[in-house]
C-alpha cells in the first residue's frame, strides 16, 4: 500500500500519440481523442499514413470513417469554417477510403441485398462511407467532392456499398439546383437505375425515395414511374403529389394534367384491391397534417375513393383513424364521421369476420367520446350493431375497453336493459372473453344494480 501511494503521487508520463506503435492501440487513441477534437484526431491519423494506404496500416478501418462522420456533423452544425489545412486531410482520406478493399464483392452483406432481406446496419468501410458521404452531400461548399465520391460508390461492385450510397444520392438529388452541372448528371444517373430491370429490392426502395427528391417531372416521365413502382412501399406519396398537390407548384414547375393522375391513382388503387388506397390516404394524411382544411380534405378523399375499390371497409378504417387524430370540433364534422362509422359497422357485419383487422378502426377515442356526450341514442346503435357482429363470430376487440368505459359511465337506468342485452348477445358468440368479465361489468354499474343484476340472473 505504502509503495502504490508513494507511486500514485508521482506524475504520470504521458506517451504521445506518434509513439503509438501499435495500430490498434493507436485507433483506441484516436476514436477517445475525436470525442473532444475529431479535427485532431483526423489530422494524427493523416500524419500516421504518411504515404502508405490505410489498408497497409491499419487491420480495421472502419474507424477513420466513424471519425469522419463526427467531424462532418460537427463543422456542419456549428455552420463555421472548415480550415484549408482540414479540408485536405478529409479529402484525402475520403479519396483512399473510397478504394478500400472492404468489403469485397460478394461478401455477406452484398447476398443479402441480392436476396432481398432487409438490413438497417451499417457496416465494412466503404459501406459506412457510402453513408457518410451524405454530409458532403448536405453541403453547398462540398457538393462537388460528394457528388464525385458518391458516383464511384454508386457504381460499386458490392450491391449493399450502392444501397448505402443511395442514401446519400437522395440528400444530393435534394439539392441538386446548386449545380446545374451537377443536377444533369445526377438525374441521368437516376434515370439509369430506372431502366435496370434486374435492381435488388433494396435498391428499388431507395431509388423510389429518390423520386420523391425530384417532383418536377413531366406527365409522362411522371406516369412511368408510377407505373414501374405502383407496388412499391412510400410510392403512395408520389402518387398524393401527382393526383393531389401537384396543382399547388403550377408557377414554379409549369403546367401539369392532375386529372390524368387522378384517373390513374383510382385505376391502381382498383388493381392493387385497397392497399394503395389505405396508403394514399395516410401520405395524403401526412403532407396535410399541418393545413388548417385538412379534416374537409381528408372526407373528401374518404368519399371519393371508398366506392371504387374492393376493400372499402379498409378505406373507412383508415379514413376514421385519420378523421378521429385531426378532431371532431364541429357539429358538422361529428356527423360526417357518425356517417362513416355506421357505413363501416354495416359493411363489416354484411363480411364480418374477414377483415378482423379492422377491429381497431374502433379505437376512435374523440368519436365515441363525442358520440356519447351528444348522441346517446346513436351510440347504442352502434354498440348493438357490434355485439352482433361478435354474436356472429367477429372479434371480440371490436368491443374496445373505451366503448366498455363508456358503457360503465352510463347513469340513466332506461339504458341497463340495452346494455345487458348488449353483453348477453355478446357473451353468447364469444363466451371465452366476456365470461370472465361479468364481475368487472357488475361491478362497473354500482349506480343501478339491482337491476342491471336481475337482468343476468333472467338470462
Amino acid at each position: 500500500c505504502v509503495f502504490r501511494s508513494i507511486l500514485g503521487g508521482l506524475p504520470r508520463k504521458e506517451i504521445p500519440i506518434s509513439e503509438v506503435v501499435d495500430a490498434d492501440s493507436f485507433a483506441r487513441s484516436m476514436e477517445a481523442l475525436s470525442k473532444t477534437d475529431p479535427e485532431k484526431a483526423l489530422q494524427g491519423i493523416s500524419s500516421r499514413l504518411a504515404d502508405q494506404n490505410p489498408w497497409d496500416v491499419f487491420p480495421r478501418r472502419d474507424f477513420i470513417v466513424h471519425i469522419l462522420g463526427e467531424f462532418y456533423q460537427r463543422a456542419f452544425s456549428k455552420e463555421s469554417e472548415i480550415q484549408p489545412s482540414c479540408v485536405r486531410t478529409t479529402n484525402r482520406l475520403v479519396n483512399l477510403l473510397v478504394n478500400d478493399p472492404d468489403p469485397t464483392p460478394d461478401d455477406r452483406h452484398h447476398q443479402d441485398v441480392v436476396e432481398g432481406k432487409e438490413t438497417i446496419s451499417i457496416s465494412t468501410v466503404r459501406g459506412h462511407l457510402a453513408f457518410t458521404v451524405r454530409y458532403l452531400c448536405c453541403s453547398r461548399e462540398f457538393l462537388s467532392f460528394g457528388w464525385e465520391i458518391t458516383q464511384k460508390l454508386l457504381t460499386d461492385p458490392n450491391a449493399y456499398v450502392v444501397r448505402q450510397a443511395l442514401y446519400s444520392f437522395e440528400e444530393l438529388l435534394r439539392r441538386r439546383h446548386w449545380n446545374e452541372e451537377i443536377c444533369r448528371v445526377a438525374i441521368a444517373e437516376l434515370w439509369r437505375f430506372f431502366e435496370q430491370s434486374d435492381l435488388p429490392r433494396a435498391h428499388v426502395s431507395q431509388v423510389v425515395r429518390c423520386f420523391h427528391a425530384v417532383r418536377d417531372l413531366n406527365e409522362d416521365d411522371a406516369e412511368r414511374v408510377l407505373r414501374r413502382f405502383v407496388g412499391e412501399t412510400s410510392i403512395e406519396y408520389l402518387y398524393a403529389f401527382y393526383a393531389v398537390f401537384r396543382a399547388d407548384h403550377l408557377d414554379e414547375m409549369g403546367p401539369f394534367d392532375t386529372a390524368r393522375f387522378e384517373r390513374l391513382l383510382i385505376n391502381s388503387v382498383c388493381e392493387d384491391k385497397g392497399g394503395l388506397a389505405t396508403r394514399f390516404l395516410q401520405a395524403v394524411d401526412e403532407t396535410l397534417r399541418e393545413t388548417p382544411d385538412s379534416f374537409d380534405r381528408l372526407y373528401r378523399f374518404i368519399r371519393e375513393y371508398r366506392g371504387k375499390v374492393h376493400a372499402q371497409a379498409d378505406i373507412i378504417s383508415t379514413g376514421l383513424r385519420l378523421l378521429d387524430r385531426v378532431g371532431l370540433s364541429t357539429p358538422s364534422r361529428f356527423r360526417k364521421v357518425l356517417t362513416l362509422f355506421r357505413q363501416f359497422v354495416r359493411l363489416q357485419r354484411r363480411y364480418v369476420g374477414a377483415s378482423p383487422k379492422n377491429a381497431e378502426s374502433f379505437q376512435c377515442p374523440k368519436f365515441l367520446d363525442t358520440v356519447f356526450e351528444h348522441d346517446r341514442r346513436a351510440f347504442y346503435g352502434i354498440a348493438r350493431d357490434i355485439s352482433q357482429m361478435i354474436g356472429m363470430g367477429a372479434s371480440p376487440w371490436y368491443m374496445t375497453d373505451r366503448f366498455e368505459s363508456l358503457l360503465a359511465q352510463e347513469t340513466d337506468p332506461k339504458y341497463a336493459t340495452t346494455i345487458c342485452e348488449i353483453y348477453d348477445t355478446m357473451i353468447e358468440g364469444c363466451p371465452w372473453h366476456y365470461k370472465q368479465r361479468k364481475d368487472w361489468i357488475l361491478k362497473a354499474t354500482e349506480t343501478w344494480p339491482s337491476r342491471f343484476e336481475s337482468e343476468w340472473q333472467m338470462n
